[in-house]
């Protein structure tokens, strides 16, 4: 997460802030952002992050979990805007996004 906005002000300034730069903006509340920032699912995201795109069967390979499980940390992770899933045929592609992160 890149900072905790406390204020209104706050939150104001990192929404202008964001607009300047072509990055999306995703805004989490306090209280879910404990849910998609598991240890599981940020080690998907930390994954993609190095590596730019992998398979969903791939990651399952590298993390050594079921494809179901994380099938369903992706699906969070996209609900949110930190991932983005391409499919081609079978194969689901999953690739990191670079989302500025604002808890509000």
């Amino acid at each position: 997460m890149e900072k905790e906005m406390k204020t209104i002000t706050d939150l104001e300034k990192g929404l202008m802030e964001a607009k300047r730069s072509d990055r999306p903006v995703v805004a989490i509340k306090p209280e879910i952002a404990g849910k998609i920032f598991t240890p599981k699912k940020n080690e998907i995201h930390e994954l993609l992050k190095s590596e730019g795109s992998l398979s969903v069967s791939e990651i399952a390979e590298r993390t050594g979990r079921k494809i179901s499980a994380i099938s369903r940390d992706i699906n969070t992770l996209e609900f949110v805007g930190l991932v983005e899933k391409n499919r081609t045929g079978k194969e689901v592609k999953v690739k990191h996004r670079n989302p500025k992160i604002l808890v509000e």
